[in-house]
C-alpha cells in the first residue's frame, strides 16, 4: 500500500483570454459557469477536498483579474485558506507564462522545499486529480502528468505529446509537434515533486520557454528525471476560444 505524501496546490489563473474577444477581457477563464452554474474553478476545489494530503493552496492571477478571483472565493469559499497573488502583469504582453508564473509563486511563498501540484484554471478536472495523486504515492519521487489517447492529426501543432514505455512512464515528449510520434495527448495536469524543483530553477536561469508547463518535461528527461503519465479516458474541455466556451457551458 503506498504512503500519502505531502502537496501544495497551485491554482494558475493568470491567462487572459485573448482567444476569447470581448468577453474574455470581462470574465477570468477559470469564472465561467456551465450549465449548472458550476465554474472550473469550483470543480477544481471539490475535486481537492477530497485529497487530504493536500496541506496548503495557492492561486495566482494576473493584475486584470486579481479582484474577481478575490471577491469570488471571498463570497464562495469564505472559511478556504488560500493564498492569493498577484503577478503584477496587466496585459498579455507582459504575462510570465505558466511556468514564470509557478517560479513567481515558489519564490513569494518559500515553497522551493515543497511537491506541488499544478493545475490550470481553464482545464475541467474530470476525475483525473484523485489519479493523479494515486500515481504520485505509487512514485513520490517522479515528476507526473497525464494523457489521454488521440488522433495523431488532432495533437499535431495544438498539444503536446507524449511517448510512454512500460508503467506509464514517459519515454519521450514534444509540444504541438507538426508529425507525432504517438496517440498520447497531454493534458496540463502536473506533479512536481521537491526534487524537480532544482531542475525547474535551472530551466528558468537558463532563459528556456516559461509558457506551456509541458515545455519543462523534455528538460527532465533530458536529465534523466523519471516522468510518468495517468492515462485518463475522460475528455477535459480547455476554454481555449469561443467555440470551447460554448461546450463548456452547454455541459452538464
Amino acid at each position: 500500500m503506498s504512503i500519502a505524501h505531502p502537496l501544495n496546490t497551485l491554482l494558475l489563473s493568470a491567462g487572459y483570454g485573448t482567444r476569447l474577444k470581448k468577453i474574455g477581457e470581462r470574465t477570468p477563464k477559470g469564472l465561467f459557469k456551465n450549465s449548472k452554474n458550476i465554474s472550473i474553478t469550483d470543480m477544481i476545489i471539490g475535486s481537492l477536498q477530497k485529497v487530504p494530503q493536500v496541506e496548503d493552496w495557492a492561486l495566482v492571477s494576473n493584475n486584470r483579474f486579481f479582484h474577481n478571483y478575490q471577491d469570488y472565493f471571498a463570497q464562495n469559499y469564505p472559511g478556504l485558506k488560500i493564498k492569493m497573488l498577484n503577478d503584477g502583469t496587466d496585459d498579455p504582453k507582459e504575462r510570465l507564462g505558466s511556468l514564470g508564473d509557478l517560479v513567481f509563486v515558489l519564490n513569494k511563498l518559500s515553497w522551493w522545499d515543497k511537491s506541488i501540484l499544478v493545475l490550470a484554471s481553464d482545464r475541467t478536472p474530470e476525475n483525473i486529480i484523485p489519479h493523479l495523486v494515486k500515481l504520485y504515492n505509487q512514485h513520490p519521487d517522479c515528476f507526473i502528468t497525464c494523457v489521454t489517447r488521440q488522433s495523431k492529426k488532432m495533437i499535431a501543432n495544438r498539444y503536446g505529446c507524449a511517448q510512454l514505455g512500460q508503467d506509464q512512464k514517459i519515454l519521450s515528449f514534444e509540444e504541438k509537434p507538426a508529425q507525432p510520434k504517438s496517440n498520447y495527448q497531454a493534458i496540463p495536469f502536473y506533479i512536481f515533486p521537491q526534487k524537480s524543483l532544482s531542475l525547474l530553477k535551472k530551466y528558468y536561469q537558463a532563459g528556456k520557454n516559461m509558457d506551456s508547463p509541458g515545455n519543462i518535461i523534455p528538460w527532465l528527461l533530458q536529465h534523466n528525471f523519471p516522468v510518468y503519465a495517468h492515462i485518463t479516458q475522460k475528455t477535459s474541455i480547455d476554454i481555449g476560444n469561443l467555440e470551447d466556451l460554448k461546450k463548456f457551458k452547454s455541459a452538464r
